[in-house]
């Protein structure tokens, strides 16, 4: 899946989920557009986000699957959180998943 939406200053902006080398989603990618007719984008080669999640008590998880991302924006629109539907670690393709919410580390 992927989500788009128009940056508050700025281009059109998209996310979605990438592909591993093995084949997995494992990973978000980015890309921007300011092509009034969207068909010319430029694409970020760093990953968004990765499959593996800090918490903040210092543990971390390495979800087998994550995609389907879409964001939360304040009333400034700014992006607050990042949603993602996720499978567990070592849950096999057609096992259960559920929804994940990230909080997004505003700039000062």
């Amino acid at each position: 899946g992927h989500f788009l939406w128009r940056a508050r200053r700025g281009p059109w902006r998209m996310i979605f989920h990438g592909y591993g080398a093995d084949g997995k989603i494992t990973d978000g990618q980015t890309a921007w557009s300011t092509d009034p007719n969207l068909l010319q984008w430029h694409w970020q080669p760093e990953p968004l986000y990765s499959s593996t999640v800090r918490y903040s008590n210092g543990s971390s998880e390495v979800f087998t699957r994550r995609e389907r991302p879409a964001l939360l924006f304040d009333k400034s629109g700014n992006p607050t959180h990042l949603y993602n539907g996720v499978q567990p670690p070592n849950e096999t393709w057609d096992g259960h998943s559920y929804s994940y919410v990230q909080a997004i580390r505003q700039r000062p």
